[in-house]
């Protein structure tokens, strides 16, 4: 005989995901301003002087921050099942008996006799009554008991083992 029988293996299976962090770093970017010079100059003697526009430059350190994804892994887990037929045997239990005894009774007949006074008369030249004692019977029930077999069972494991 087969029976089916489920059979469960624990599996790890490598799960991730993608978290984000905010990365930071210092960046000189260049700065740049338009700014207004005097700029004077002699002609004939005399100082002749005007606003010349000029752009000036320089470097600006700034903070630049972005998000960096970074990847987070673990070892889940996992639980596969499948049923599979496998041998076994089964166990019948044996029936094993023993004869115990009950009394059974019935009522049996019993003769139960008493002494009972009755009047007899005789032939006398003269009429004379004596009480005379006479055996009378009577039938009184009575039980009689007898041993009779009866079969008391239980059930005892026994094992029937087959190849």
């Amino acid at each position: 005989k087969y029976k089916e029988e489920k059979e469960c293996n624990t599996k790890y299976e490598e799960v991730c995901h993608t978290r984000y962090e905010e990365s930071c770093h210092t960046v000189n970017e260049k700065e740049c301003k338009t700014v207004t010079e005097k700029e004077c100059s002699y002609v004939n003697g005399h100082q002749k002087c005007w606003d010349e526009p000029r752009e000036k430059c320089w470097d600006e350190p700034r903070q630049v921050c972005e998000q960096v994804p970074k990847m987070d892994c673990k070892q889940v887990p996992k639980e596969e099942c499948h049923t599979k037929s496998v041998p076994y045997t089964d166990y019948v239990p044996e029936e094993v008996c023993s004869t115990s005894y009950k009394p059974v009774c019935r009522p049996v007949p019993v003769n139960k006799c008493h002494d009972v006074q009755e009047a007899v008369t005789s032939l006398v030249p003269k009429e004379k009554c004596h009480t005379k004692q006479k055996q009378v019977c009577n039938d009184v029930p009575k039980q009689v008991c007898h041993q009779v077999p009866k079969e008391d069972c239980k059930d005892v494991p026994k094992k029937d083992c087959k190849t």
